[in-house]
């Protein structure tokens, strides 16, 4: 990463930040497609959460139960409502994503590269609740509670069991290309 930022500079980074943002891309929606696909549909799929959860439905019907929904907040602070929002919002304002729209050639270009940045933020963002609503379903209709050590650990235990060692080996690559690619961002910020 060091050697290709260094020497081939924005084209180098910005051209393996399509290639790893592709490989994201199809990882976060193909693996809880086939996560819903082997657990049997939206039904399975909230027949599972519901056993997981049992708080959420106090009255056994369809749905979550909305004083159990919302009572994650109860013990919100000033300080943690203000974490979560720099969290949030301050993703638009750090240095390595600023820099892209620093590097656009003229205004018109502005526009559609705000949509095409949003409509990647919104899948990609979807993609990753979804792995993990579909890891929760997968995890309780096959009884691998144990198998599941740490939760955020879920896209590679879908992963490893849902597809073949090849396939798995490409998804897992997703993980790797995330983390290369903030990386090499990072260093061509830091360079510049």
């Amino acid at each position: 990463m060091l050697a290709y930022t260094v020497i081939a500079g924005f084209l180098a980074v910005s051209l393996t930040d399509f290639v790893q943002g592709s490989i994201m891309f199809i990882a976060l929606i193909f693996v809880p497609v086939a996560a819903l696909f082997v657990i049997g549909g939206f039904t399975a799929l909230e027949t599972s959460i519901a056993a997981a959860a049992p708080g959420m439905q106090a009255d056994g019907s369809p749905g979550p139960d909305r004083s159990a929904f919302f009572s994650w907040l109860d013990n919100m602070t000033l300080l943690g409502t203000l974490s979560l929002l720099s969290w949030g919002l301050g993703y638009f304002g750090q240095p390595h994503i600023t820099v892209r729209f620093m590097a656009i050639r003229s205004l018109k270009d502005i526009a559609t590269a705000r949509l095409v940045g949003m409509v990647w933020m919104a899948i990609t963002l979807l993609g990753a609740v979804f792995v993990g609503i579909a890891g929760v379903a997968y995890v309780q209709a096959n009884d691998l509670q144990s198998a599941l050590e740490d939760p955020e650990t879920i896209f590679i235990l879908l992963s490893q069991q849902l597809f073949h060692q090849l396939i798995a080996g490409f998804l897992l690559a997703a993980i790797l290309a995330a983390i290369m690619s903030t990386i090499s961002s990072q260093l061509l910020v830091s360079y510049s």
